[in-house]
């Protein structure tokens, strides 16, 4: 779908404003007058492309994104599934759960896996980590410790809901 001058306009100052966003604060950040945003955002004004970019920088958006279909207007989510879907890490986890989907599996039985897998990990960072079959070692111990602090490191913070 094109996008008419006026349209990136008003297409601009929506973003903006669902991002709860002052003009004074983007135009400054995106290094152009705050005037200049104003009638860009009217249609007053044409912006060029890169002037378009310094903007969509300033609101944390890519060109790709801003010029996706109307229908899939990424800025319509919550923040925090902004951040998941916009970060290129996270695109392995998603085509998992879509994977998970395609083969029939629900939401909530989707959402039950990720909390098992959630306390696991939380049980095996502040334990560590043995097999149930096993006679535990001091070496074991000690390898389970350094499993558990790698988990530690890595940054990973489980839901904290479910313990």
């Amino acid at each position: 779908m094109w996008l008419g001058m006026e349209d990136i306009g008003k297409r601009l100052r929506k973003i903006r404003e669902s991002k709860n966003l002052k003009l004074t604060g983007v135009a400054k950040t995106a290094g152009i007058s705050q005037s200049s945003l104003s009638f860009i955002e009217t249609g007053k004004n044409q912006p060029t492309v890169e002037t378009v970019h310094k903007i969509l920088t300033a609101l944390n958006m890519t060109l790709a994104e801003f010029f996706a279909i109307e229908s899939q207007d990424l800025t319509t989510l919550p923040h925090d599934i902004w951040i998941l879907v916009r970060n290129s890490d996270n695109y392995n986890l998603l085509r998992l759960i879509i994977a998970l989907k395609a083969e029939g599996i629900s939401n909530d039985l989707i959402a039950e896996m990720i909390k098992a897998i959630s306390n696991t990990l939380r049980i095996a960072k502040k334990e560590g980590v043995y097999w149930a079959t096993e006679e535990i070692t001091e070496e074991k111990k000690k390898k389970g410790k350094r499993f558990a602090e790698k988990i530690k490191k890595s940054g990973l913070e489980p839901d904290k809901d479910n313990e």
